[in-house]
Formats: structure tokens, C-alpha cells, sequence
């Protein structure tokens, strides 16, 4: 069966086809207040165009990285062995020298250390960073990072939509030297912009990518602050990875005025393949090779230090290799990239990539220009969870109430925990046994 590629207008036959990744990148190359970012009922996060405004020019579908990369982003697949592992200069853990963003950090802090060295060293006049916000209600937003302050606001993972991408306007309007941490949608859609903003790609200096299994819409964070009791319109500060509590990796923190509410980082994992976006399940890049440095959790590294924690840094590019060799402000060690891609299961990234998409297709849904390419890397396997978690996914859009889906959910994580706890001792038992046999049998 032939992939079906869409020919999208406008950004809106993105959203329609389940395409948008939400990174903001349409928004950028619009006229202000044409492009809006509304969230919907299940908390997913998506632009709207005002058409009294529009004069369809079509620039919002040809950044969109939903559909097709640009060709940067084309030649940074195309110039590394696989698309899954990308290019790789030296591959380092380790950890920020500064003991405040250590303990602020999810894990060893190093993003946000070469940000701020990066600001105080004149290197970069502001960063696009992503924030937890309170104002009006918990959210996740977008700022410009000029000091300390901003750089310390903005620690921490966010696994929720954001579009990062809306404030290229901002820098741009400002003549700001920047750099970018984002996911890798976001550096996709980056590097689109910046394919059709020559005056702007002047002005970006580097970008700091972070290694990306999938976030969840916003009913998920919605869930979860529902699970520790708390009242969302009391929530000050939501932390999906907080290790001041218990230590590393980190457990839900809820904050209230008065109380933190703290939830253990196995009820956070348990709802994942129900709050995952259906565009996050068709993403075949997990590592984030469009990035000039890509940071993660070190997965599968031996001798990691599992109090205070550290991270996996990644140079791609000689820019990336030039920011990490000027900075003082993390202290790292060379490691063995295939070892990380080990731990972060790349092996069965690929498998599962290639079986959403397929199943994707059947559903005679569009897929991104780099389809063909990608698959050449991939074989199918054919899994009922793909099937599962799909339409699972595309069934999100669905609901009109945020409370009626986290009801519902409620129930299936429910019976999703009693299937672990019975389950799962049984299926060890009969892999234990059936190795037994193979033994027995030679």
C-alpha cells in the first residue's frame, strides 16, 4: 500500500489528520494574533487560525515539522548511519558544578548549567526555555531566560504540549543572540524556521535537545493532581520528576500554599500510554539528533550516581562540541554512546515506531514526507498494543469535559494496576519456565 502524504494548505489540515506536534512553529512564521494555541477538552494543545486574517500563504504547513522536515533537518538524517541514533561527536555523564541547580535539576542539571554559562560568558543574549506557570491555573508556557532567576524557574521536565516555537517571533523582533531547549519536535520545527528566516538564523547560536519517549496532554497532569488529593485551583507548583523527596528519578510533587502532596513515580508511569498524543506515537526520534547537544537520563551507563543524579550529554555538532569544551560549569566524563542507546531501548523505539505507523496507515491516515526514508531502517512486527494505544489515542479527542475523561481513565488505570500486580509475577514465571525447558531440552 502506498504512504499517503498529506498536501496541506494551511496548519489546519495538520490538526484535522492528527499531524501537529504543537511546537509552535506555524504561529512564528504568521502574522501576530492569526495563529493562536487553544487547549482542548483533553488537554491537547493546538493552533487555530483566524481566517478573517489569513491570507493563505501557506507559510504555517511548509515550517510544519508535523509533515515534513526542511533541508537541514533532511541533511541531518541523511549524513548520520541511522535516523534513530543520529550523529555523534563524544557522548559524556556527568553533572552541573553548581549545587543549587543540581538539587533544582530532574536529574544531573547540565541543560540548564550551559544555559546559564552560557548567558553569564556573553555567548547568548536569552534562551528559549519551557516553564510550569500558576498564573490563573497550573500550566506549561513558554519564556525568554535573560538571568539566574529564569534559568532556575525553568528546571525540570515538562511532559505536557508546549509551543515552544511561538516565541522565535519575540527574539527575533528583540535582534537576540539565542539558544533553544526543547524536545524534538521542537528542534525540528526549529530548523524549518530558520530554513526560511535567513536573518534569524544568524541570531541562533545553539540548541540543547532532550531525549523524548512522548509527553501527555494536559488531562494527564490533571489526573494526577486529581490522584494526590489536592484541588487543581490551589496547585502553585506542579514537578512530574521531583528528587528532593526521595532522590533520584524523582517522584510526582503537588504544591499547595499549604501542603506537598507526593505521588510515587510508578502511578506517573502507569498512565502514560493513556494520555499520549496520537502525533507522539508516529515520532521515530527519541533522541533528538537534530540537536547540537542532546541531554537525557543515562540509561544503561554503569557507576551513575543515583542520589544526586547526572546526565546523559550528547555533542552533534562541532557547535555543540565548541559550547560543552567552553563551559566550567559541569563536570563530565567520556562514555560509550552504544551503551546509552541501549539503555534508552533504541532497538525497541524502532520496532514500535514502525508498528504505530503502519497501523497508522491502515487507518488511511496521512503520514510525514520522511516516511520512506525513516522505514528503510525498520522492519514490521506486528503487536496488538499498537492497535490498542492508538486508537486510544485518536479516541482522546473525543471528549468534551476534562472531568468526564478523568473519570473514565480512572477506571481503566484502576484495572491497569490490578493486571501488574497479578499479571506480571505470572508472566516471569512462565519465561522462567519456559528458559527451564530450553535448558532441559539441549
Amino acid at each position: 500500500m502506498e504512504a499517503m502524504i498529506i498536501d496541506a494548505k494551511d496548519i489546519t489540515a495538520v490538526v484535522d489528520n492528527d499531524l501537529c506536534h504543537s511546537c509552535g512553529a506555524c504561529a512564528n512564521v504568521c502574522h501576530p494574533e492569526v495563529i493562536l494555541f487553544k487547549e482542548t477538552a483533553a488537554g491537547h494543545v493546538f493552533p487555530e487560525i483566524n481566517y478573517e486574517g489569513c491570507t493563505a500563504c501557506e507559510l504555517c504547513s511548509s515550517v510544519c515539522p508535523g509533515i515534513k522536515f526542511g533541508k537541514t533537518m533532511m541533511k541531518v538524517m541523511e549524513q548520520t548511519e541511522d535516523p534513530f541514533e543520529g550523529n555523534v561527536l563524544k557522548t559524556r555523564v556527568g553533572k552541573s558544578r553548581d549545587k543549587e541547580i543540581l538539587e533544582n535539576a530532574q536529574s544531573g542539571g547540565v541543560a540548564s548549567a550551559i544555559i546559564l554559562s552560557a548567558l553569564e560568558n556573553s555567548l547568548i543574549d536569552t534562551a528559549i526555555v519551557a516553564v510550569m506557570t500558576n498564573e490563573d491555573s497550573i500550566h506549561g508556557d513558554v519564556i525568554l531566560a535573560y538571568n539566574r532567576e529564569d534559568v532556575l524557574y525553568s528546571q525540570q521536565s515538562k511532559y505536557i504540549p508546549i509551543p515552544l516555537l511561538t516565541a522565535l517571533a519575540l527574539v527575533k523582533k528583540n535582534r537576540e543572540r539565542f539558544a533553544l531547549i526543547g524536545l524534538s519536535c521542537h528542534i525540528h520545527g526549529l530548523h524549518n524556521v530558520l530554513d526560511t528566516k535567513p536573518s534569524l538564523k544568524k541570531q541562533f547560536v545553539f540548541s540543547i535537545g532532550l531525549v523524548c519517549d512522548r509527553v501527555m496532554v494536559n488531562a494527564g497532569m490533571d489526573y494526577l493532581i486529581y490522584k494526590s488529593g489536592a484541588e487543581k485551583k490551589d496547585v502553585t507548583g506542579f514537578y512530574f520528576r521531583d528528587k528532593k523527596p526521595h532522590g533520584y528519578p524523582g517522584h510526582v510533587h503537588v504544591q499547595t500554599i499549604e501542603k506537598s502532596y507526593i505521588l510515587p513515580p510508578q502511578e506517573r508511569m502507569s498512565i502514560k500510554d493513556y494520555f499520549t498524543p496520537a502525533r507522539c506515537r508516529i515520532c521515530f526520534d527519541k533522541m533528538n539528533i537534530g540537536a547540537d547537544i542532546t541531554v537525557g537520563d543515562p540509561h544503561g551507563i554503569e557507576d551513575v550516581d543515583r542520589l544526586e543524579g547526572e546526565s546523559l550529554v550528547i555533542s552533534r555538532t562541532q557547535k555543540g562540541e565548541e559550547v560543552l569544551q567552553s563551559t566550567n560549569s559541569v563536570q563530565l566524563r567520556l562514555e560509550d554512546y552504544k551503551s546509552a542507546l541501549i539503555g534508552q531501548a533504541i532497538e525497541g523505539k524502532k520496532e514500535n515506531w514502525r508498528g504505530y505507523i503502519e497501523k497508522w496507515r491502515e487507518l488511511d491516515k496521512p503520514v510525514p514526507t520522511y516516511y520512506e526514508y525513516v522505514s528503510k531502517f525498520t522492519s514490521i512486527k506486528s503487536n496488538k498494543k499498537y492497535t490498542t494505544n492508538l486508537s486510544q489515542a485518536l479516541f482522546l479527542r473525543s471528549y468534551k469535559q476534562r472531568q468526564e475523561l478523568i473519570s473514565t481513565y480512572c477506571k481503566q488505570v484502576k484495572i491497569y494496576k490490578l493486571k501488574m500486580k497479578y499479571l506480571l509475577p505470572i508472566t516471569y514465571i512462565m519465561r522462567a519456565i519456559i528458559k527451564i525447558k530450553k535448558e532441559l531440552s539441549k
